[in-house]
């Protein structure tokens, strides 16, 4: 161990350092040491929350996505039921409107009927004033 810390003079010859400078060094190298070692461990535990918050935000964006997936299925269901009622709807309305159109046309036919059985009646009572105004023989 000696001769690792030997140091050479300028006349040549092999100095020993002082004790206390020896003592000092080492020092230096285990404070160094221990921050080296903790700022190991800070690098590791900043590793360790972000990797853990890279893990939530990708559960988060993972659950997101199936909310909206299920809302997208949910929303396409009620399309295609409201469009089925729509369609009835319409259909309802076709029917109805056939329906309106064949009473209306009823309607007019009777209204027609109704005018010539007036005509008929008017024209009938005026011959049977007729008949009893003239004269019987």
């Amino acid at each position: 161990e000696v001769g690792r810390y030997a140091m050479a003079t300028s006349d040549g010859q092999m100095n020993q350092p002082p004790q206390d400078e020896v003592i000092r060094i080492h020092e230096l190298w285990e404070h160094t040491k221990n921050e080296l070692k903790n700022k190991a461990q800070q690098l590791a535990d900043l590793e360790r929350d972000r990797a853990m918050e890279v893990e939530q935000l990708q559960l988060e964006h993972t659950n997101g996505m199936r909310e909206m997936q299920t809302i997208s299925v949910e929303l396409r269901d009620k399309t295609r039921y409201l469009e089925t009622q729509l369609q009835n709807a319409k259909e309802e309305n076709r029917r109805l409107a056939d329906m309106v159109e064949e009473q209306s046309k009823r309607v007019r036919e009777q209204e027609v009927r109704s005018a010539q059985a007036a005509t008929f009646t008017a024209q009938h009572e005026q011959r049977v004033q007729e008949l009893q105004q003239t004269p019987r023989r």
